[in-house]
């Protein structure tokens, strides 16, 4: 017979490993604000661009939105469901179907009029120049003169 340490502690992390992904599925479900699914992103920093990637499978670029303000992107679409299908039906799916909504802040200001976008392959990649930085400009003040004053005018004679 041989003997079998019991470790309550891996015995912990399973539960709470399947805690959790009930918790996502059950924080997926579609409610009244709530997407089933939102895409993948990657932000990846340049010199003087930003790029977001986004996974996107399976998607039309009609169905996808993308609005830009200097500070973040917001990305909007539908996944459709296909109704016409040749099989005889589906025994198992865990395609993720319906509306996503994904909003990314940005770490730097962009400039949204120069941003400009390729979707290939289901990947949509956004290249987004970064706005280019206020200057501080320093101002020295007269003391004791009013900018209202006139400079004293001369005598022509």
């Amino acid at each position: 017979m041989s003997l079998i340490r019991f470790s309550p502690f891996s015995e912990l992390e399973t539960v709470q490993t399947q805690m959790n992904r009930f918790l996502d599925e059950l924080a997926a479900w579609p409610g009244e604000h709530r997407f089933p699914w939102r895409p993948s992103i990657e932000l990846l920093n340049g010199d003087n661009i930003l790029t977001l990637k986004a996974a996107l499978p399976g998607i039309t670029v009609e169905d996808i939105d993308v609005q830009l303000t200097r500070e973040s992107v917001h990305l909007t679409g539908e996944y459709k469901y296909e109704t016409e299908r040749e099989d005889a039906g589906c025994y198992h799916s865990e395609f993720r179907y319906g509306k996503f909504e994904r909003t990314v802040a940005l770490p730097v200001a962009i400039d949204p009029e120069n941003v400009t976008a390729e979707f290939k392959d289901g990947i949509l990649t956004l290249t987004m120049p970064k706005a280019s930085p206020v200057t501080q400009k320093t101002v020295k003040l007269q003391l004791g003169k009013s900018t209202t004053e006139k400079a004293p005018e001369k005598d022509s004679e």
